[in-house]
Order: structure tokens, then sequence, then C-alpha cells
């Protein structure tokens, strides 16, 4: 009897031990499923290798992620796919990603892919754009000696192939080693604070790249061109057939350079051709000592207003340089630098007054938005034609808009828009508008500032330090579904 217990003991032991076992079994493969179901059954996902790089992150803007990105959401959306994001740190991963086909496309910049391409399965696609290599330097100190050899001068490099390439080239030809060092990762950013701190003296970093974080690095400077295009391309697995082809013929429509040269406009087309230190700097002592005086006055306006802080506070320092006492030859005045007869619609009885020229120029930047909203659909292309009505009237505006129809133009694009403002100074376009004369180099000049501004206070908010503290309220404050309000 107590042999038939112990027996029966085992087997139901046995039993709970199995279905824990399959419990347990059954568990792990769930969560398998859950880590691991883009990478092997991927299904309507679009696998996206990218390293980490601010050309395909897009962190220091306020207009989006970047043309790359923006490219691929709008294949995705025609595709009725969902892009996956999958961060490299180096060429190499994405690399072996595409030849594990735990990746469909790998986003290339400065990358050589590896020789036999085509026999792993990778096709190349097309160049998208093409950037150069050049030196930086720290503006307190010397640049490189003319001719620059990599042989004799110890620098930093980014971590790029194209670059590693040149710069072997370069020593080649004089049968020595370069003395260059490469960056740990695709980030940039340990490269700059070196240079800013002293760690280093000089470094090989593309304009492309170098550009999107050059307005929190004023003290650097390039110095010389080196002869290498950095080219950005996506290669595509072809082990998914359907998807490769369906990327080729995206990539050799007719419409991808237009669209590409749109976004480049939109995220790229702003940034001065060089970039004053003194100017940088100016902005953020304003952020640090005299914003602090209108933070709530800005905050409360914006928010009735619903509009981003950090953009009225652009649009202010463009007009005022943040004086609340500022008047112009043309009339206007105050902080917000509103006209008279601007200001009696507005019902601002004193334009010299902080509080009223805020309160003001924020409504005013709203009714102008509003008149738009009708003919304008994308929400940033409407605000890029509000500062330009803003700035030169809303007539004006009108004008151009009818301009850039004639003229086989976008009349809902900046871009477009403002070329059909420059054509307006001319006798014989501006004799045929309602409004007249325009000032449209102005209003190009103007509008691009507030851009580029808006960005610069945006990327402050981004690295530790007392502008971003002070800034900090702005970001907190950024009106839901901006900018689309």
């Amino acid at each position: 009897m107590k042999s038939y217990h112990l027996h029966f003991f085992l087997l139901s032991r046995r039993r709970e031990l199995l279905i824990l076992a399959a419990l347990f079994l059954s568990l792990a493969a769930l969560v398998w499923l859950l880590l691991y179901r883009d990478v092997y059954f991927p299904g309507q996902v679009l696998r996206v290798a990218a390293p980490d790089m601010e050309i395909f992150q897009g962190r220091l803007s306020p207009y989006g992620s970047g043309p790359q990105r923006d490219l691929l959401e709008k294949f995705c959306a025609e595709q009725g796919i969902e892009a996956r994001w999958l961060p490299i740190s180096n060429w190499e991963d994405g690399w072996r990603l595409l030849r594990q086909g735990r990746a469909d496309l790998l986003l290339g910049h400065g990358a050589f892919p590896p020789e036999n391409l085509a026999s792993e399965g990778i096709i190349e696609g097309p160049v998208l754009a093409e950037s150069q290599a050049f030196i930086l330097h720290n503006r307190d100190n010397f640049g490189p000696k003319a001719p620059f050899s990599p042989c004799d001068t110890p620098f930093f490099y980014q971590h790029s192939p194209a670059i590693e390439a040149v710069l072997k080239g370069l020593c080649q030809d004089d049968g020595e080693q370069t003395r260059g060092s490469p960056m740990e990762s695709v980030s940039l950013l340990p490269m700059f604070e070196a240079l800013v701190e002293g760690g280093a003296r000089l470094g090989v970093v593309d304009e492309a790249s170098f550009r999107l974080w050059q307005p929190l690095f004023p003290q650097l400077q390039s110095s010389k061109v080196l002869s290498t295009a950095i080219q950005t391309r996506w290669y595509i697995s072809s082990r998914r057939e359907w998807l490769a082809e369906a990327l080729m013929q995206y990539l050799s429509g007719d419409s991808l350079a237009h669209d590409l040269s749109r976004l480049e406009s939109r995220y790229w087309g702003f940034f001065p051709q060089d970039t004053s230190a003194y100017e940088i700097g100016y902005i953020r002592r304003v952020v640090r000592t005299v914003l602090p005086r209108y933070k709530k006055t800005i905050l409360e306006a914006a928010k009735r207003e619903r509009i981003d802080p950090l953009l009225l506070a652009a649009v202010i320092y463009q007009e005022s340089r943040f004086r609340s006492r500022a008047r112009s030859h043309t009339g206007v005045r105050g902080l917000m630098q509103l006209n008279m007869d601007t200001a009696r619609m507005l019902g601002v009885t004193n334009r010299l007054d902080p509080l009223q020229s805020i309160q003001g120029g924020s409504s005013y930047l709203r009714r102008l938005n509003d008149r738009l909203k009708p003919l304008i659909q994308d929400p940033w292309e409407r605000w890029f034609l509000t500062f330009a009505a803003y700035n030169q009237g809303f007539g004006h505006l009108e004008d151009a808009m009818k301009l850039a129809r004639k003229q086989r133009l976008a009349p809902d694009h900046w871009r477009d828009v403002k070329k059909a403002l420059k054509l307006l100074t001319k006798k014989k376009y501006y004799k045929e508008a309602t409004y007249g004369y325009t000032r449209g180099f102005e209003a190009e000049a103007y509008v691009d500032s507030i851009r580029y501004f808006y960005y610069v206070l945006y990327s402050l908010t981004l690295v530790p330090g007392p502008e971003a503290d002070q800034l900090a309220p702005f970001v907190n404050a950024t009106p839901a579904g901006w900018p689309d309000v």
C-alpha cells in the first residue's frame, strides 16, 4: 500500500513538473515572439538600420526628424507598412544586419559597402545627397598648417569609411601613416566637445553633419575642405523581393528629387553661410539675462494664441533683440515692432509697453496664420508664410502667392513664394500687383532668420546649461498638436 501511494505521488509530482515546464516554455516562446517577431517574421514592417547621427535622427530640429526620415515615412505610408528603427553604433553592425536578413534597409552616410555587395544580397540605392569633408579647429587656436598633412598632425576624425579613405590616400602619397584617431562611434558630440575644451586641436568631419551642430558650437570653424564626397544612400536587402522592388521604384520615381529638394529646403534652407559666434553668444546671453523678464508674458500669450512659446521668442528676438524700446526708421516700435495701423487694429495703445506688444504681436501672428489655413495645408509652410505676412503685410503676401501661381511655382510653399516676393521688387512685376512694390529680399532674410533662431533656441533646450534651464518652461508649454493648431 505504501508503495502504491509512493508511486501515485511520484506520478503526480512528475505531471506537475511537466505542466510547469510546458508553462515555462510557452512563456519563453511568447517573450521571444514579442522581442524578435519583427526580426524573423517581419510581415508589414520595414526594418531600418540607422546610425546615431543627427542627419538621420533630427533631435536638434523643431521641424521634424529630417529629410531622410520624412522620405522613409512617406514610402511607408504609401505602402501601408510601419517602419521599425534598429539603432547601430557603427557601420559594421549595419552590414551584418543586412547580411543576416535582420534589417531590410540601411541608411548610409559616408559608408563604403562591401566589395561583394550583390553576392551578399544587398542593393545599392542612388545618391540622395552629397557633402564634403573639412577640417575643424577652435576659433581661439590656429588652424592646420598649409598644406594639411594627416601624416604629421594629431587629430580626431569622424567614424566614416569615406573620410578614412581620403586620409589614408593623402598619407599613402607621402608613404607614411595617418596620425588621426577615429571616433569610437558615429556620434560627433565627443569630437566637438574635445575641440572646444582643448582635448584636441583639429578634427575632420563632413559638412552636412557639422552644419546641424554648429549653432551649439560657434567656437568651431572650418578651415580647409578635403577633396572627397560624403554620399548619402540607402542600402536595401534583397531577401524580401516585393519590398526591395518597391523601395527601388520609389527611389527612382520622378517625384523623389522634388520631394527631397523641398524637404532639404525646410530643414536646412535657412542656415546662414557662416555661423556668427557673436550672434550665438548674444542669443545665449539674452536667454540667460533678458528673457526671464518677459517669460511669464510670453508663456501666457503663447498659450492664449496656441503658439509654441519658443517660436514666439524667436520672432521677438528677430524683431527687436528683446529691446523693449526698439524703434525702426519705418515707424514700427517695441518688442514685436508693431506699426501704428496694426497696433490700432489690435487695441494696443502703447507699443513700447512690453506686455501690450507681446499680447498684440502674438494675436496678430495667430490672425495671419488662421487666414492662411484654408489656403495652405502643410502647417510648417503656413507658419513660414505667416512670418512673411507679419513682415510685409498680408496684401503683399497675397500678391506673391498669385505671382507664384502665374510663374508655375507652388503658392503654398515658402521656397517658391520667396522667389515671387523677390520678383515683386522689379517694376515689371510689381506694376501689375494689387499692393505694388514689395521688399522681397528683406522678407526672405526675415523669415529665414526666424526659422534659424527658432532652431537655435530649440537646440539649446537639449544641452544641459543655464539656457536650457531658462527655456524648460517653454518646452513644457508647447501646444498639443503643434504646429498644426
